[in-house]
C-alpha cells in the first residue's frame, strides 16, 4: 500500500488451478470467482469471474464478467478493489467487475459475495477476510501475529506436532527410567537384607546348636 501499511496479497487465499475458488448464488444468477489464476468454463478461458444461470432442460445461460489478464488494483473512496473486464474479448458486449477487498482479520475463511449490478454490465462484489488486509497474507497463507503463516504449504502444523511429540516421548522415557531405577533399587536392597538375614540365621544355628532331651 502507498501509505506504508503493508502489502495486500490475494495469493494467500490459495486459488485453485483452472477452477473457481468461490461461488455465490442469488435467486437467479450464480457467480464463480477465482483470484489470481484464470480458469476455464463453457468455452471461455483465463476467467476471473463468470455469471451463469440454468434455464431448464439442461441449458445454461452464461457471461464472462472479467479476465485475469485484465486484473488491476485500484482505490476508490478509501476502498481497495480489484478490477476485471472483458473489453475486446466478448461478442456479447464488454463487461466490468469490481471486487472490493474488505479487511477482516477475524475470519477463518474468506467470504465472496455479489453486491449489485451498479450500472449496465458493471458488477460489484466483495471479498472479505484476512488476505484483504495489508500484511494479512503471503503466498503461504494467513500471517499470524508472530509473523508465520498458517496456510497450505506451511509446515507449521507438523512442526508444532513434532515438538509436542518429542516432549511427550522425553517425558515418557524419563518416567520409565525412574520406574526402572526405583524397581532395581528396591530389588537390590531387599535382596541384600534377605541374604544378610539368611547368613545371620545360619551363623546363629552353628553357634547355638539345638539341645535334645532324652526321654
Amino acid at each position: 500500500m502507498s501509505d506504508g501499511s503493508g502489502t495486500v496479497s490475494l495469493a494467500g487465499v490459495h486459488p485453485t488451478s483452472d477452477s473457481p475458488k468461490y461461488s455465490y448464488s442469488t435467486h437467479y444468477w450464480n457467480y464463480d470467482y477465482n483470484p489470481c489464476l484464470g480458469f476455464s468454463s463453457h468455452g471461455y478461458a483465463d476467467l476471473a469471474i463468470i455469471q451463469k444461470h440454468e434455464t431448464g432442460y439442461g441449458k445454461i445461460e452464461y457471461f464472462q464478467l472479467g479476465l485475469q489478464s485484465t486484473e488491476r488494483f485500484n482505490m476508490s473512496r478509501g476502498n481497495l478493489y480489484v478490477r476485471y473486464d472483458t473489453i475486446g474479448y466478448d461478442h456479447h458486449g464488454s463487461r466490468i467487475s469490481k471486487v472490493v477487498l474488505k479487511c477482516n482479520r477475524t475470519l477463518q475463511r474468506h467470504e465472496f459475495k455479489f453486491v449489485r449490478e451498479s450500472h449496465v454490465r458493471e458488477y460489484d462484489f466483495v471479498l472479505e477476510g484476512p488476505c484483504a488486509c495489508p500484511g494479512g497474507c503471503n503466498a503461504h497463507g494467513i500471517i499470524r501475529n508472530d509473523g508465520r503463516s498458517d496456510g497450505r504449504g506451511s509446515n507449521l502444523k507438523w512442526e508444532t506436532v513434532g515438538y509436542d511429540l518429542v516432549s511427550l516421548l522425553l517425558h515418557d522415557l524419563i518416567l520409565v527410567a525412574f520406574i526402572i531405577t526405583f524397581v532395581l533399587v528396591v530389588i537390590y536392597f531387599f535382596g541384600y537384607k534377605q541374604s544378610c538375614l539368611t547368613k545371620n540365621l545360619g551363623r546363629n544355628y552353628d553357634d547355638h546348636p539345638s539341645y535334645s532331651v532324652n526321654t
